[in-house]
């Protein structure tokens, strides 16, 4: 009888504690990040990361039934400042599973910033270096960051509660059409939910996202988004890339980095010419600029067959003829500095693709070089089709 009686008056001793607790609103405080250095050198060690705006674009409902879904209690959210939903990370139960109180971060700081912090981190250990544009140099990878989900909730259970947190982020990077999307969850069991309990899962969803961060940014994955994104115009990184002309549309479809992995393996330079069938050698710019050991052989122009005219960029396969008096020079002399833009990218050879404007096979996909006269750089990713 004693026992009983004690266990159901712990039990209701517990409820109200919890219940007043959950009334009220409570502020939290975050932990820095630790800033680890990177583990292995990559390719992408020293290059500087860029930062840019950072939004956030969680939507709060006045009363969701889904307990992850942002809400606010003291008024709603149509009563609450800017102020409160910018620094908001969750919303307090009782042991019903009612949404009462609410779980602020503590004056100073704000969701916006503890991304901007954690993301800096996790940059830093993937071997980035993270400036200010002002400081960033000539070739920044530029981000900006869109904050999709950042919030911590309550599930209650009979013995135990459950704490869990959601953060979820676009990375948007200059050059770049598909947003990198950064998404984690954690949960932890508790006896009860404390003020320290909050900030220790927010604290814990934030060090899945740095992980998170870090994995994307390692790796070839990694490597090609940088690549890219360092060669690209600076602009800012929310404006997509222009579209491909009519003309490269027929030839190619473009591709985000994140379906690079699934496109099909694209097809070596188209081979040159049989000489039994054309009196004409057709090789990559490239190939001329390089010089390479095994020369080429070329037509001399009186063994050329009159009926048979020189095949020429506006006309053959992506390609430059070495024995057309058409060749234009401009074209060729710009070969080389694509070639070193298709080099730095891990790619093969060029193929000229108009007359300022090349495409290199990097494996599974392609890439294609503009050049305006006194630089190149990468503007989409290709998925040739096989008979291009």
């Amino acid at each position: 009888m004693f026992t009983k009686g004690y266990s159901r008056l712990a039990i209701l001793c517990f409820c109200v504690m919890l219940a007043g607790c959950a009334t009220s609103r409570s502020e939290i405080k975050l932990h820095s990040p630790t800033i680890v250095a990177p583990a292995t050198t990559a390719t992408s060690t020293g290059r500087v990361v860029v930062i840019g705006k950072i939004t956030d674009e969680r939507v709060f409902e006045q009363a969701p039934n889904d307990p992850s879904t942002p809400s606010l209690g003291f008024g709603g959210t149509d009563k609450a400042s800017d102020d409160v939903k910018a620094r908001a990370v969750g919303r307090k139960r009782n042991t019903y599973g009612m949404a009462l109180g609410d779980v602020l971060l503590q004056p100073g700081q704000t969701v916006e910033g503890a991304i901007r912090e954690n993301l800096t981190a996790a940059f830093q250990q993937a071997g980035y270096q993270v400036k200010g544009e002002g400081d960033a140099g000539s070739s920044p990878i530029m981000v900006d960051v869109h904050i999709k989900q950042f919030w911590a909730w309550f599930t209650p259970g009979f013995w135990v509660v459950t704490l869990s947190d959601n953060i979820a982020t676009d990375l948007v990077f200059n050059g770049i059409e598909a947003p990198v999307v950064v998404s984690t969850h954690v949960e932890d069991k508790h006896a009860a939910a404390t003020e320290d309990d909050w900030m220790q899962i927010v604290d814990k969803g934030l060090d899945a996202y740095r992980a998170e961060v870090l994995h994307r940014m390692q790796g070839s994955d990694g490597a090609h988004i940088a690549t890219i994104a360092a060669n690209a115009p600076l602009a800012s990184p929310s404006v997509k890339p222009a579209s491909m002309p009519a003309s490269d549309v027929n030839q190619a479809t473009v591709l985000s980095h994140q379906s690079v992995a699934e496109a099909a393996t694209v097809p070596g330079p188209v081979a040159p010419a049989s000489s039994q069938t054309s009196p004409v050698r057709t090789v990559s710019a490239i190939e001329v600029a390089a010089q390479k050991p095994t020369p080429v052989t070329e037509t001399k122009p009186e063994e050329a067959t009159p009926s048979a005219p020189p095949i020429t960029a506006a006309t053959g396969p992506a390609s430059v003829t070495v024995a057309s008096q058409n060749e234009s020079a401009a074209t060729a002399a710009i070969a080389p500095m694509a070639q070193s833009v298709a080099t730095q990218l891990g790619c093969g050879a060029i193929q000229a693709n108009g007359a300022t404007t090349f495409v290199a096979s990097c494996g599974t996909y392609s890439v294609l070089i503009d050049c305006d006269g006194s630089q190149c750089r990468p503007m989409h990713t290709l998925n040739v089709k096989h008979d291009e």
